[in-house]
């Protein structure tokens, strides 16, 4: 008979009753890691494609749901289709908060969240002219490209004069928007920990990240150092280590130090057993 493989079980009140590979004990290991620090920390579980990572992951994070941690699990490769991953990001946080029925504090803490990361999103642009502007123009300025195409020299200097000016100050809002989403994150991870009297620090689990587009891949692994980096919140990605190397060749070209760059982005790495 032709069957597909079969989700394996994981009961809520021993989440590793059908752990064949032993895993637990490592489970227990990372668990006390995680609860001693509150600290912003990025842990990659890394093992080849077919290793059980998955399995691995979701036996772990039950285990920490019934110790009183709040778990986000967030399927990187089911999102992909998500120009930038911040929009899938926040909305999973919105789930979450949904599904727990959290209120008051927590809801305001995460409307803004959503404003602000609206903020941070830009609009893509065509392709050809992202690259002619090096990427200074937003969409209105398209339209005021193609108008200006025929006009003089001069009129195009002065153009150009502006979107620097415009783009400096894009900066400086960009920048000022990641500051503000980064205290807003952490009023709502606090504010939904002391309401539901939740251990610190919530985990955000990153799976089938090496199974993404490597744009979106190592898009993500920026997003979650640059933007979600803050006190209360440990991320763990699933990961083949050796899939998201070439996803940042394919990004930043051979001559990459790929391994440099990751330790930039990733605080442990721990192995699976075979």
């Amino acid at each position: 008979m032709l069957k597909k493989h079969t989700t394996i079980e994981i009961p809520l009140n021993d989440p590793f009753a059908h752990d064949e590979l032993n895993r637990k004990q490592i489970a227990l290991n990372l668990t006390r890691l995680v609860e001693s620090t509150n600290q912003p920390f990025v842990i990659s579980i890394q093992a080849p494609w077919g290793w059980g990572k998955t399995t691995f992951i979701n036996m772990w994070k039950s285990h920490l749901e019934s110790s009183g941690h709040i778990c986000l699990y967030f399927n990187a490769w089911e999102n992909d289709f998500v120009e930038d991953p911040l929009i899938a990001f926040i909305g999973e946080i919105s789930k979450t908060l949904v599904e727990k029925r959290y209120k008051g504090k927590a809801q305001s803490h995460l409307k803004k969240l959503q404003t602000i990361g609206g903020n941070i999103v830009r609009r893509s642009i065509p392709l050809a002219i992202q690259i002619g502007t090096q990427g200074l123009l937003s969409q209105d300025g398209v339209k005021k490209v193609s108008d200006l195409i025929l006009s003089s020299s001069d009129e195009i200097a002065s153009y150009a004069s502006d979107l620097a000016k415009d783009k400096i100050q894009q900066y400086e809002k960009d920048k000022n928007n990641v500051v503000e989403f980064k205290k807003e994150l952490g009023n709502f991870v606090k504010e939904i920990s002391k309401n539901n009297a939740s251990k610190m620090p919530l985990v955000f689990f990153i799976d089938e990240l090496d199974r993404c587009r490597p744009d979106f891949a190592i898009s993500l692994i920026e997003r979650i150092k640059h933007i979600f980096s803050v006190e209360g919140i440990v991320f763990i990605l699933g990961i083949d280590r050796n899939q998201i190397a070439q996803s940042t060749k394919t990004l930043y070209g051979n001559e990459m130090d790929e391994d440099g760059y990751l330790r930039r982005f990733i605080d442990i790495t721990i192995n699976l057993p075979e």
